[in-house]
């Protein structure tokens, strides 16, 4: 999948909740912009960030939250 039409899947999930992604990253305990920022740099690669860092956090919370796979 392109990596526009993930991040449009990503939006979508995230409104049909009643949220955005910067709602999502506050009520997270995130910055909003660190949550933009690994999107951008994880979306569509074939391997997850390393265990316990902060990156595979959001990647794995945001994967849980709305269903979209985001990368790995």
């Amino acid at each position: 999948m392109s990596e526009s039409k993930t991040r449009n899947f990503i939006r979508a999930r995230l409104i049909e909740q009643g949220t955005n992604l910067d709602a999502w990253a506050r009520e997270h305990g995130y910055k909003e912009r660190t949550v933009s920022k690994v999107i951008s740099r994880f979306i569509g690669n074939d391997g997850k960030p390393p265990e316990g860092s902060i990156s595979r956090e959001i990647i794995d919370a945001l994967e849980a939250d709305t269903g979209v796979r985001i990368c790995g």
